[in-house]
């Protein structure tokens, strides 16, 4: 099942005053000088654990977040309600008639903490290039059990074990031409990976969406592996920090009719 977020709007959170932007279903470039603010946000959305935490001076009074959201063809409008004392941010999400669907919201979004942990590419954060490899060396990389921590129990299972094998062997040997892609090349196996596993599991795996960070110079010569994120069923959503290359890469995928949304 694909999640889609259609819609945002945001007033008074962070430094952002306001925002109102409607997003590309496929793959969306979004150029904005509040990029830590509106990853909170939309890993907020995607209900990814564990949360992020939010700057007190960022929540005051005034602050609304809400969303126009698809969970394959049904809508909820999400709102995001916070707490200027405590710096707390809950997540309420209503069905098109108004009805509180929170409960069923949050389930359908319930992925173990290594699957959320790949909702987010950062091209500044450390990231573990070999991650399935270290799957198959567990003691090695995951002592005391964590990795069956990370995944619920899923990776003592054969089915993962079967499926990890198969996919490692399946998978061709890819050449990236930096570090950078490589990097993001191994993240996107690793979702594949996951999505593959899913779909053996359960027929009602929600794909969120994919967001990249802090790709500064590459983004614009990444068409081919941000293609290859959009084929795995995903929205991809893209943050650009505002600056001169931000801008001649946004004109290339602006060829390429990518949709883009302006400086925020």
């Amino acid at each position: 099942m694909a999640m889609t977020i259609n819609q945002i709007t945001i007033e008074n959170f962070g430094g952002i005053a306001h925002l109102a932007v409607s997003l590309d279903e496929h793959i969306h470039l979004m150029e904005t000088s509040y990029v830590e603010e509106m990853i909170v946000i939309l890993t907020r959305l995607l209900s990814v654990e564990p949360q992020l935490p939010v700057s007190a001076s960022w929540i005051r009074d005034g602050t609304r977040i809400n969303a126009n959201v698809y969970l394959s063809d049904k809508q909820y409008t999400v709102n995001i309600d916070t707490n200027e004392k405590k710096s707390e941010m809950t997540l309420k999400a209503f069905d098109s008639d108004g009805n509180d669907k929170t409960s069923e919201y949050c389930l359908n979004l319930m992925h173990c903490i290594e699957e959320d942990d790949l909702t987010v590419f950062s091209g500044c954060d450390p990231e573990i290039t070999e991650r399935l490899y270290h799957y198959m060396d567990e003691e090695t990389f995951y002592p005391q059990k964590s990795l069956s921590k990370l995944t619920d129990g899923c990776s003592n299972t054969n089915s993962f074990r079967l499926w990890l094998r198969r996919y490692i062997k399946d998978t061709p040997q890819e050449i990236p031409n930096d570090e950078m892609q490589y990097r993001l090349l191994c993240h996107l196996k690793a979702l594949e990976f996951w999505d593959g596993f899913e779909d053996i599991r359960n027929l009602h795996y929600v794909r969120k969406p994919f967001i990249v960070k802090d790709y500064g110079e590459h983004s614009e010569d990444q068409n081919t592996l941000f293609d290859r994120a959009k084929d795995t069923g995903r929205q991809v959503i893209v943050l650009l920090p505002v600056n001169k290359e931000r801008e001649k890469a946004g004109r290339k995928y602006e060829r390429r009719q990518v949709s883009r949304t302006p400086q925020a």
